[in-house]
């Protein structure tokens, strides 16, 4: 038996399919077929069953493939004090967040690049869905995400880490009537055209919790930051989590100023990072959790 064997069961038991494994694993078909075949004869078991649908593992299997798990988790870990032992960390660090929090991250980037300059980070913008996906077929070490209802009932098998909690905001002209005001409800907020984020929070606040309250004049849904200041600045109101209204990225400038936004009865919000619950964590990325936990 050889560790390149159970790396291709687990591999295979990952994507449902041979096809698939060999061209993730970057090696022909029959090279993963013939090593798959000849580890079920030295073991005298079958591991999957193949058919037309996809390749499913055995009772036997799954036994097989919790122990293979076990032992390339392993031998990770040995690699990786390996790697503290010589005193310098090394290795890729591969991050998704959704858009908003992007300017945040700047700093903790440049900061750990300095100090670990070996380690090659990899950042993509992606959706909630989008990232906890890619988290489940090990394209990424860690997600930044919103944690609110939508999320949370998603996140089984998924570690939580906090970043910092949020809170509703909204962005109004320096010249309105409301900026001399300290908060403003659901009601007021109505009142007037809205122009809206394109992010999955954004809109799902808007659609289940704004508009119990009525029916919302949305002029228009963008990711463009301009365009939402200069809107603002007609007149328009927009809203959004605290954070991206910040300077150095965010929202905010002179001639938009924030209020709080004033919903009853409304869950915490978070924003926080979420990796997988078993899978083997790199030094790389839990040196980065912590600096990101005491930068954000």
């Amino acid at each position: 038996m050889k560790l390149e064997q159970l790396e291709y069961i687990v591999e295979i038991a990952n994507c449902g399919s041979l096809t698939k494994a060999s061209e993730k694993l970057h090696v022909t078909l029959s090279a993963v077929s013939q090593s798959l075949s000849t580890l079920e004869n030295e073991l005298q078991i079958t591991i999957f069953h193949r058919s037309r649908q996809g390749t499913v593992p055995t009772e036997e299997g799954k036994k097989i493939l919790e122990k293979a798990n076990q032992i390339i988790q392993l031998m990770k870990e040995m690699e990786s004090e390996v790697e503290n032992l010589q005193n310098e960390l090394t290795g890729q660090l591969r991050i998704a967040t959704i858009p908003s929090p992007m300017h945040l991250f700047v700093s903790a980037v440049s900061n750990f690049k300095k100090v670990y300059p070996k380690v090659d980070i990899d950042i993509f913008e992606g959706g909630s869905k989008d990232i906890l996906s890619d988290l489940l077929q090990d394209r990424i070490d860690i997600g930044v995400l919103i944690l609110y209802e939508k999320v949370l009932d998603k996140l089984n098998g998924l570690t939580i880490e906090k970043l910092r909690d949020c809170k509703l905001v909204v962005g109004v002209s320096s010249d309105s009537p409301l900026a001399m005001q300290k908060s403003i409800t659901p009601e007021q907020l109505l009142q007037y055209p809205l122009v809206v984020y394109r992010d999955d929070f954004i809109l799902w606040y808007l659609n289940n919790i704004i508009a119990r309250y009525g029916k919302p004049d949305v002029l228009f849904n963008t990711n463009n930051t301009v365009a939402i200041h200069n809107a603002v600045k007609d007149g328009a109101l927009t809203f959004g989590l605290d954070y991206s209204f910040q300077d150095h990225g965010g929202m905010i400038e002179s001639s938009m100023i924030t209020i709080d936004l004033n919903i009853a009865n409304f869950s915490f919000i978070q924003l926080g990072i979420v990796h997988m619950k078993n899978r083997y964590m790199s030094p790389a990325v839990s040196k980065f959790i912590k600096l990101l936990q005491e930068k954000i």
